[in-house]
């Protein structure tokens, strides 16, 4: 893997679950499960060390969060791989890339 941009889009590669249903005045999130070979959409990584997903799980669209600091921890925690990278900004390449994800 050489970059990784915004709005691309992975598949799950096992079963886990993000936090939906959160904002800025209710932190709180309730558990939406995603099963292997979903599509996610990754949105953004924030500050507080939530990686944000954008999803639909039987016609309904969802936004949630893994609290993983970066997609590169998501990656390297085996559950998801890259499945098209599309044509947004590249947030993430080059060295800096394959530090965090041999890290």
């Amino acid at each position: 893997m050489n970059e990784i941009r915004i709005n691309s889009t992975w598949v799950a590669l096992k079963d886990f679950s993000i936090g939906i249903g959160s904002h800025s005045r209710n932190p709180n999130t309730t558990s939406l499960m995603i099963p292997k070979g979903t599509l996610l959409k990754w949105d953004s990584d924030s500050p507080s060390g939530n990686v944000w997903f954008r999803v639909e799980i039987e016609g309904v669209k969802h936004r949630g969060k893994i609290e993983s600091g970066c997609i590169t921890n998501v990656i390297r925690d085996g559950k998801i791989d890259l499945k098209d990278n599309g044509k947004d900004f590249v947030i993430y390449d080059g060295d800096y890339l394959k530090k965090l994800l041999t890290n």
